[in-house]
């Protein structure tokens, strides 16, 4: 990362005293070495956060992947890289921890550390029978169709471009990005993607028959889903945060976002290292 760093904004996971008292001392140990440094909750509520009167030249999340997931997403088109600071569960998404910030801080202010480039999901609900756009959002994860509270089965007609990969009739399909394919992607049977391919995932979740397998494809096309007759509920999920229902004949059209997300890597990160870390690889003497 070959930038001076002048401005943070330390985004606090809402309501959670831990990362209120630690963005406390983060702030105190930034403004020593003369960094400006601005402090905000990230609460669900809000669709934008307020990043500081001067554009940060990095954001520092102070929470769990949920939390990083959620900025990301509010964030996403400014080009700011984000820094994640582990207080959740599995914490893959983050970089450090509460009892390693310190080293962290000190390579990204001396340009030890590097950035890496994610794609981001967009995807366009078109409602049936109209032609414009209902609503339009991002997601960082993975955008999941699923079905309801009823245990039955739903249809979904897929599309790559001018193709038709036929219709899936399973629980539900995820359309993951590599940097989400270590989440609930990979807990439907789907693959772990090396974050930096540019391309989406598509996994069935329990599929009648075995009829559609894990796909994976570049973002050449625009994949679209349409909702067929299901006679149960079906709903569009963003990052397992955010979701509405859909309606039979609706179509969500789902392609790259412009701009994608940028995280920040202390030098000696490593993304199998992580995994093994993470336990998604076991090793055996």
């Amino acid at each position: 990362m070959n930038a001076l760093i002048r401005h943070i904004t330390l985004v606090v996971k809402a309501g959670n005293n831990n990362a209120r008292n630690l963005a406390r001392k983060i702030s105190t140990w930034i403004d020593a070495r003369n960094v400006h440094v601005h402090i905000v909750e990230n609460t669900m509520d809000c669709e934008v956060l307020e990043l500081g009167r001067e554009k940060p030249d990095c954001v520092i999340v102070l929470g769990g992947d949920g939390t990083m997931l959620s900025v990301a997403r509010k964030i996403n088109g400014h080009g700011i890289p984000l820094l994640g600071v582990n207080l959740g569960n599995v914490g893959f998404l983050t970089e450090t921890t509460p009892l390693a910030w310190q080293q962290t801080l000190e390579d990204l202010l001396a340009n030890r550390c590097t950035v890496s480039s994610r794609v981001v999901l967009e995807y366009t609900l078109y409602k049936r029978g109209h032609s414009e756009p209902s609503c339009s959002g991002k997601a960082f994860n993975d955008l999941v169709v699923n079905r309801g509270s009823l245990a039955r089965l739903i249809t979904l007609q897929v599309s790559y471009g001018d193709q038709c990969l036929g219709c899936v009739r399973a629980d539900g399909l995820i359309i993951s990005t590599p940097t989400g394919s270590t989440g609930y992607g990979v807990s439907g049977g789907g693959p772990l993607v090396y974050p930096d391919l540019d391309v989406f995932i598509l996994t069935p979740i329990c599929p009648f028959l075995n009829t559609f397998a894990p796909l994976v494809l570049p973002f050449d096309q625009t994949l679209a889903i349409r909702v067929e007759p299901n006679n149960g509920e079906v709903y569009l999920t963003l990052d397992g945060q955010k979701g509405f229902c859909l309606e039979d004949g609706d179509r969500v059209e789902i392609g790259r976002a412009k701009t994608p997300i940028k995280l920040i890597h202390s030098a000696a990160s490593s993304y199998i290292t992580k995994l093994k870390a993470k336990g998604f690889i076991k090793e055996y003497p």
